[in-house]
């Protein structure tokens, strides 16, 4: 897989699981109410997918680290 692929499907991967940690808010009612009812949402959406990202960057990195070795 391509870089740049495999970059937008982390991204792809990292924001549907933010949107998933956001709905399991109390408050948030539905999928619609996570987008408009704060601006505070898409802060913390944007936090948790970078966070996301993140680790999954992290642990490609380590699974490539290791698939490097074993070869």
């Amino acid at each position: 897989m391509s870089r740049q692929k495999e970059l937008l499907t982390l991204l792809l991967v990292s924001f549907l699981a933010s949107i998933m940690l956001g709905m399991m808010d109390y408050e948030t009612e539905s999928l619609v109410h996570l987008f408009t009812s704060d601006p505070g949402n898409w802060i913390a959406l944007l936090i948790y997918t970078g966070v996301f990202m993140l680790l999954g960057l992290m642990l490609l990195s380590l699974f490539r680290g290791i698939r490097s070795l074993v070869r």
